[in-house]
């Protein structure tokens, strides 16, 4: 059930999470920041349901790279270890890309 909740909030049109949920575009950025990742390194779009948030997580060269995950409403409001789990897990793969880009693009 949860994965079909999941492909039906993703058929709607994401816009930025800034627009449509600025505490949380904050949150998220504030803990990225403490992996040494900055707002201009990611792109978070998200698609807002009745139920709650579907985080879009791009990253890596042109935004090629993304993670994705849905977050009720109550977990939003109460800023839940679920988010942040996800975060941590997001910006540590983020890393890992940015690294490996970093190295190719160095590469005679």
């Amino acid at each position: 059930m949860k994965m079909n909740r999941e492909k039906q909030l993703t058929k709607e049109r994401p816009q930025s999470l800034r627009v449509v949920s600025p505490l949380l575009y904050q949150s998220i950025l504030i803990e990225l920041e403490k992996q040494n990742i900055h707002s201009y390194d990611v792109q978070i779009d998200a698609v807002k349901g009745n139920k709650g948030i579907h985080i879009i997580l791009k990253y890596g060269e042109s935004f090629t790279h993304q993670k994705e995950q849905s977050f009720t409403n109550h977990a939003i409001e109460k800023n839940s270890s679920e988010i942040a789990e996800f975060v941590k897990k997001a910006g540590e793969t983020c890393k890992e890309v940015m690294i490996n880009e970093y190295f190719k693009m160095m590469r005679p």
